[in-house]
């Protein structure tokens, strides 16, 4: 009788401990879910909420990413999560992890704050140095080469500047005495008034117009020497990849091509402001050249105040601007007071120095101008600082680098200018 006792304690011990674990087996623990995110955009530094259920309470379980971009989590609750956007984030999808489930929501979109930043110099003179140890009088062209080094013309201390990106500047040409002798580094002389272009060698062009040469610093040896002369007020200058120079020499775009022969690719000795194909258009002072990547060159019409568009075949059209002004707007309905500098992104968006409005303006694909950062500040302090409050004193020149950082020669500022898109 104990035995049979014994054996049906066992049996129910048993079968409490098999139907245990049955229980066990058959309880899960709940799966969380993502629902909505807001706001669906926003800059660095925005607080987005992500709703969704069984997120749980503890931090350490969650992980948020905008765009693969780790987020810093503010807050857990079981249906919702507080995070802050990372900086360069950029547009795409939220993805969350709870307890090793990955998650992804809605795509969120970046929006990019405006920096502007003093990136070498900012009181008038002449030193090398670091920053804003560094001195300048009346930058003026400006170009970077497939390292990100910003080449800058000195106008008034009559020399050529090196700036690397983190802001050492130094000397690579010129002695200070005025003129266009030719010789290597300190050796050779300057007019100041030189705009400059870098070709895929990052070999440095320019064009002095006191004289009418384009002029050449070799990288390899920093050799100074005359390319071409005999030309009548070269400006605007930029090089292709397969080594033609393009110049705006008054009122027409001249090619010229590896051997030295120089063509007319649209404009002509008369000024005057007509669309058209070759001789039949019309400009009056191309100031500033870029290229973009199918060989298209966007020009600065300086007294036609105007931003122009030639192609490879000599077709120039107006992009955007008419009469002197300003005003933001789409295409001819924008306007520009006297527009110099001029450079394009990957992304066909060109930039514009406007420095009789202390303003940089962009352009897009579609013809739609805006004032990317600036304010008039003639003979005043340049500010430094988000675009709706930095300032500008007569920006000359622009340039961009690989990373869409873009640089700004600001002539009576005395300091090279950075504007950052974060």
């Amino acid at each position: 009788m104990k035995n049979l006792v014994k054996i049906s304690v066992i049996l129910i011990m048993v079968i409490s401990i098999f139907s245990c674990s049955k229980e066990d087996e058959d309880i899960q623990e709940p799966i969380a879910t993502l629902n909505s995110i807001s706001p669906e955009s926003g800059k660095k530094g925005t607080v987005v909420t992500i709703n969704g259920t069984n997120f749980g309470t503890n931090q350490n379980t969650v992980s948020v990413f905008f765009n693969d971009k780790p987020a810093f989590i503010q807050s857990v609750i079981d249906t919702e999560i507080t995070a802050t956007v990372p900086q360069g984030a950029l547009t795409g999808f939220i993805k969350i992890i709870v307890d090793n489930i990955e998650l992804t929501g809605p795509e969120f979109t970046y929006v990019f704050t405006v920096n502007v930043s003093t990136l070498a110099g900012g009181t008038k003179g002449f030193e090398d140095g670091v920053g804003k140890a560094a001195r300048f009088y009346s930058p003026g062209g400006i170009t970077i080469d497939s390292f990100g080094n910003i080449f800058v013309t000195d106008s008034g201390n009559k020399r050529i500047r090196k700036i690397t990106p983190e802001g050492t500047v130094s000397t690579i040409a010129g002695n200070g005495l005025q003129g266009a002798n030719d010789g290597e580094g300190i050796n050779a002389t300057f007019y100041g008034s030189e705009t400059l272009a870098i070709d895929k060698f990052n070999n440095i062009y320019m064009t002095t117009p006191v004289v009418g040469s384009i002029r050449k610093i070799s990288v390899s040896t920093g050799e100074v020497f005359t390319v071409i002369s005999g030309l009548e007020n070269p400006r605007g200058i930029v090089v292709d990849d397969s080594e033609n120079i393009y110049v705006g020499d008054s009122h027409k775009l001249l090619k010229i091509d590896p051997n030295g022969t120089i063509s007319t690719l649209a404009g002509g000795d008369d000024a005057g402001f007509t669309n058209g194909i070759g001789t039949n258009a019309k400009f009056e002072g191309l100031t500033s050249l870029t290229i973009d990547a199918f060989g298209i060159i966007y020009a600065t019409d300086r007294l036609n105040y105007r931003i122009r568009r030639i192609t490879p075949n000599g077709e120039a059209s107006t992009v955007a601007g008419s009469t002197k002004g300003f005003a933001d707007g789409t295409a001819i309905n924008a306007l520009f007071t006297r527009p110099s500098g001029i450079t394009v992104d990957p992304k066909g968006n060109l930039f514009v120095a406007d420095p009789d409005t202390g303003r940089i303006r962009k352009i897009t694909p579609d013809g739609q101008v805006s004032t990317l950062a600036g304010s008039f500040s003639y003979d005043g302090p340049i500010i430094d600082g988000d675009a709706t409050v930095a300032l500008f004193n007569f920006p000359v020149s622009t340039a961009i680098n690989a990373d869409g950082d873009l640089y700004i020669a600001d002539t009576f500022g005395h300091a090279i200018r950075k504007i950052s898109f974060e």
